[in-house]
């Protein structure tokens, strides 16, 4: 799939492929997820995480399983990395119960899930744009705490 302005308007210089914007995205949403622990409470939902033997990752997939090997035995990953989806996605997190952080890519794969689970998701945050996974799911995390329900967190393309 590429997505284009077609040649005939004579804007064919501006023509990109799906890889190469998604190359694009996770360098800008790597340098957004820096940014984010400027404005989101990261550092909580780490703390929180942790104490929950969950461990957070923001690295690219290659090295999302040194850092679950790295965090040690009984601990698991959350990879709350650089998403490449230009599209954005929704996590679904409920600071409560596991899972605490459950990751939809689709919109169709959230609704199936939801009508699957009987969710009860009557919450959805939105961070701003260029917000990263890890900063939407501080927010979310934040929110889901004060409500004592999961909560959507909608992470924009």
């Amino acid at each position: 799939m590429t997505l284009a302005i077609h040649a005939r308007d004579g804007l064919g210089a501006f023509e990109a492929s799906r890889p190469d914007v998604a190359l694009a995205l996770r360098a800008l949403r790597w340098c957004n997820t820096t940014l984010d622990a400027l404005f989101y409470d990261v550092g909580v939902l780490s703390i929180d995480l942790q104490q929950r033997h969950e461990v957070v990752t923001t690295q690219a997939a290659p090295h999302a399983r040194r850092a679950g090997a790295l965090a040690g035995p009984g601990l698991t990953t959350v990879d709350l990395g650089a998403r490449s989806n230009p599209e954005g996605c929704i996590l679904v997190v409920d600071a409560a119960e596991a899972p605490f952080i459950t990751p939809f890519d689709r919109v169709d794969d959230f609704i199936g899930w939801a009508r699957a689970d009987g969710a009860d998701v009557a919450t959805v945050t939105i961070t701003g744009v260029g917000s990263s996974a890890y900063g939407a799911a501080a927010f979310a995390w934040n929110v889901s705490t004060a409500l004592g329900r999961r909560v959507a967190a909608i992470v924009p393309g």
